[in-house]
């Protein structure tokens, strides 16, 4: 029995139809190096092919988990569960679900889901970064105005360089050992470090950038606007004309949303 991994044969998935569900039990090295904030790791596969055969890392290993006539599409998710619950002031959710549906209308990919909530600093983290952007309190109870991410995450951390903790070690097994780097996948990213990790650090082949169809509204602006400015976060002139849209056309914009246009103002 292999005590790291277990599989799960999923039927008539509302994302993925069947599917093949994975659940890694990382080392407590890899989920301190990775900020993990539960012990495991999830991974779905989509292929067009019959995956009923496998049920142990050794079927995996010996078997053709993809077929080489269609692109296959991957995802590395970190965790947004306020996201997952329905809060509109992230982007998050709506990346979850489109790339999902992306990979189902590829017909073969795999989904990964890192348990890495707010950038590895944890839900009560990111429920006190939310409280100081929405509603402008502290985690005392004081109100202190609303801010916009890059000032809510150096009140609450001291410095916004110790923001993003996460790194993707555990995902090393998951390619290496499973044999998954044999194959080149189409990466649903805009994050050049995380392109730049699993090229370099685990041999993930990457053929190329698939687009993040995403929903860009008046109440997650600012989260997507600090991820393009402060992390290099790639975008499309699509993705572009939708945020000017957006800020444009709002009759009134949030506090942190302003901060951080004056931000980006004073910086340039």
């Amino acid at each position: 029995m292999n005590k790291k991994l277990a599989f799960y044969h999923m039927h008539h998935n509302s994302y993925l139809g069947d599917c093949l569900c994975l659940v890694y039990l990382p080392t407590i090295k890899e989920i301190d190096s990775d900020a993990l904030r539960a012990p495991y790791v999830l991974v779905l596969i989509k292929s067009k092919l019959d995956l009923s055969a496998i049920n142990t890392v050794e079927d995996f290993k010996s078997k053709n988990i993809f077929s080489s006539d269609l692109p296959i599409l991957l995802r590395i998710a970190s965790e947004c569960l306020l996201g997952i619950f329905g809060d509109a002031h992230c982007d998050c959710e709506s990346q979850r679900l489109a790339s999902l549906r992306e990979i189902n209308s590829a017909r073969q990919g795999i989904y990964i889901h890192l348990p890495q909530e707010g950038q590895g600093n944890g839900l009560v983290y990111k429920a006190q970064e939310l409280e100081l952007q929405v509603n402008g309190i502290d985690p005392s109870g004081t109100f202190i105005g609303e801010k916009n991410v890059q000032d809510a995450s150096e009140y609450l951390l001291g410095s916004a360089n110790s923001l993003d903790k996460r790194n993707y070690k555990s995902l090393a097994y998951i390619f290496q050992e499973l044999l998954l780097n044999r194959y080149t996948y189409d990466l649903i990213s805009d994050n050049p470090l995380k392109t730049d990790y699993l090229r370099n650090s685990i041999n993930v082949k990457i053929n190329s950038l698939h687009d993040i169809k995403r929903i860009i509204t008046i109440e997650n602006a600012g989260e997507y606007l600090a991820k393009l400015y402060m992390k290099d976060f790639e975008i499309t002139d699509q993705e572009l004309q939708n945020i000017y849209y957006t800020l444009f056309s709002a009759k009134e914009l949030p506090n942190r949303v302003i901060s951080l246009l004056k931000y980006i103002q004073e910086d340039l």
